[in-house]
């Protein structure tokens, strides 16, 4: 009897100690999905400042007879830092591919939209691609265009900006018509890789520490600024100073 007695002493704290370590374990682990939830990172997309880009080539292709196959040339490729850009991304920008003369392409996108025959398009690029984390692309019939010189730095065709957010921002401008404003599109990253963030027709007219000053169509002014997970847009502002 005494020896069951100590056998049966034995396996209750056996148990109890072999109990314990599970407790500490599964508390271990919930503290690390916790720290994982909290490092990772998703932007917040705000539809309302995200306005169409103008009709896709493909769809273009699809509703008008006569468009043959497009083509596009490389303009402009570029590494984006992984440390700066929470992965490792190649940026390649594309116009499309036209011959010296004008071609059947062209000569029905100039008929489709009321303008001279030239060997000129809007803007200097119409695609964007970002690889890394899959591939990510947008495409403009109307076209980006350079960045204004006043604005420009190591690119010409696209500005890097810290606006608050965990990564910085690529910014890309269309060409203005007439007294419309240039279209802004900005494309941010988080830990799935780039995302369209802000695409409105504004004027930048200044850019200060985490944020843009800007301009609509009728010259009212905005800040556009990040904050923590999405872009933000503070219209009509007291100051501008």
């Amino acid at each position: 009897m005494k020896y069951f007695a100590v056998l049966v002493t034995l396996v209750f704290f056996s148990c109890g100690g072999s109990s314990s370590k599970d407790k500490t374990l599964t508390s271990s682990s919930k503290e690390e999905l916790i720290d994982d939830k909290e490092e990772s990172y998703f932007l917040t997309i705000d539809s309302s400042l995200i306005d169409s880009l103008f009709v896709d080539i493909e769809e273009l292709k699809l509703y008008f007879e006569g468009l043959k196959e497009i083509n596009y040339s490389l303009i402009k490729s570029a590494d984006l830092s992984d440390s700066v850009f929470n992965g490792n991304y190649k940026l390649s920008i594309y116009d499309i591919d036209y011959a010296s003369e004008p071609s059947d392409d062209q000569l029905y996108y100039d008929s489709l939209f009321g303008r001279e025959t030239d060997t000129s398009l809007p803007g200097d690029f119409m695609k964007i691609k970002i690889e890394g984390k899959g591939i990510y692309s947008l495409k403009n019939l109307d076209g980006w265009s350079k960045v204004p010189s006043k604005f420009r730095t190591e690119s010409e065709h696209f500005l890097i900006i810290d606006l608050g957010l965990r990564s910085p921002v690529l910014i890309f401008f269309s060409e203005p018509y007439a007294s419309q404003p240039h279209l802004l599109t900005i494309i941010g990253f988080d830990d799935e890789g780039p995302k369209l963030i802000f695409n409105q027709k504004r004027n930048l007219i200044s850019i200060r520490e985490d944020e843009l000053l800007v301009t609509d169509e009728f010259d009212k002014y905005s800040r556009i600024y990040g904050l923590d997970d999405r872009i933000m847009i503070h219209q009509n502002p007291k100051s501008l100073n």
